[in-house]
């Protein structure tokens, strides 16, 4: 998946690339209904950059959640578990 962010998205800084696949992957462990495909990896990672975020943290990762979770009830339970899914990426 990190290979295929550097591909697609080539301006998103390496340790944000990182932080992006090892967040959705944390992610996908979650119980959802609709787990992030690599489609929306790919959408959140374009959407930091034009962001110009340089990590992930709590503040911009919930403004930018929609483009990763597409269901209500998976926003609230992702939310919910931003701790963990954010723990030690910066």
């Amino acid at each position: 998946e990190l290979e295929i962010i550097r591909l697609k998205v080539p301006e998103i800084p390496e340790r944000l690339a990182q932080a992006v696949v090892t967040a959705v992957q944390r992610i996908r462990t979650l119980e959802l209904r609709k787990p992030p495909s690599i489609s929306e990896s790919l959408d959140w990672a374009r959407s930091l950059v034009i962001l110009n975020a340089d990590r992930l943290d709590p503040e911009v990762v919930e403004s930018t959640l929609t483009m990763l979770v597409k269901y209500e009830k998976d926003l609230e339970r992702v939310k919910g578990a931003l701790d963990k899914v954010l723990a030690d990426l910066n």
